[in-house]
This record gives structure tokens, C-alpha cells and sequence, in this order.
């Protein structure tokens, strides 16, 4: 987009320079949470070039973290013919003692994954299950 929008610049420049700012924002935007405490909240939401705008919510107790193993299958269709991948990812989920379960990451390789959620655990002090020997279809 930032690239299409340095094009247009020269025809329609109000345009063009809307396609370049709307361009850079996957470069600088996330999604986070966050854990204060000692403050008992929570926080989840976006954050754009370093400001963080989310809406603080009652932290009601982590249950358990878990790992996942999710399987994702692509279909492109082409000239050529139609070509299908398959990719396993890791997924480690928060589950709060109220039900509510939210995404922590998506890493290629379980170890890593293992490593990563069995430090987050140690920090919020709560059980990690490892879920990821059931079996895919």
C-alpha cells in the first residue's frame, strides 16, 4: 500500500499520501496484553507506535496457559492449477478463571513454544497443561 500510495502522489496527491500513512501501520501496530498485579487489571488492545490504547478490565485470576497444536491448510488457485499446504503452529492460550481465553503467540516449533509459556507460567505462578498430543484430522 505505502508503495501504491508513492505512485499515486504524483496524480492525486490528498490520495496518495493517505495510501502511504495507511501503508506504514502494519509495520508499527500490534496487539498486546498486559498484567499489573499488584493493581489486580489487565489490559488488552492495540498498540501504535509505542502508545498503547486498550480498556483496563478486573484481572479475575489466571486458571492455567496452555499449548495447542493447530494444523492450518492454504488453498491458492492459479494458471497452474490449484496447490494446497499445510502448516502446524504451536498456540499457547491464557484461560482466566472467569472463562474468558485469549491468544498469547503462535511459534513454529514446540520447544520453543514450550520454553516461552513454561516462563510465563513461573511468572503469573499458574499451571501450563500441554495439550498438543491430541490427535489432528
Amino acid at each position: 500500500m505505502f508503495v501504491g500510495g508513492v505512485l499515486v502522489v504524483s496524480s492525486a496527491p490528498f490520495i496518495g499520501f493517505a495510501f502511504m500513512i495507511l501503508g506504514i501501520f502494519p509495520f508499527i501496530m500490534y496487539e498486546f496484553i498486559e498484567f499489573d498485579l499488584y493493581g489486580g487489571l489487565y489490559r488488552e488492545g492495540i498498540c501504535i507506535a509505542g502508545m498503547a490504547f486498550g480498556k483496563a478490565k478486573p484481572y479475575p485470576s489466571v486458571h492455567f496457559i496452555y499449548l495447542k497444536r493447530n494444523r492450518t491448510i492454504y488453498t491458492d488457485e492459479g494458471t497452474a492449477g490449484i496447490s494446497t499446504s499445510s502448516f502446524v503452529t504451536f498456540d499457547g492460550y491464557l484461560r482466566m478463571a472467569d472463562g474468558y481465553t485469549t491468544s498469547l503467540m503462535s511459534v513454529g516449533k514446540k520447544e520453543k513454544a514450550l520454553k516461552l509459556l513454561q516462563q510465563m507460567a513461573h511468572d503469573l505462578q499458574v499451571e501450563m497443561r500441554d495439550l498438543t498430543e491430541a490427535k489432528l484430522l
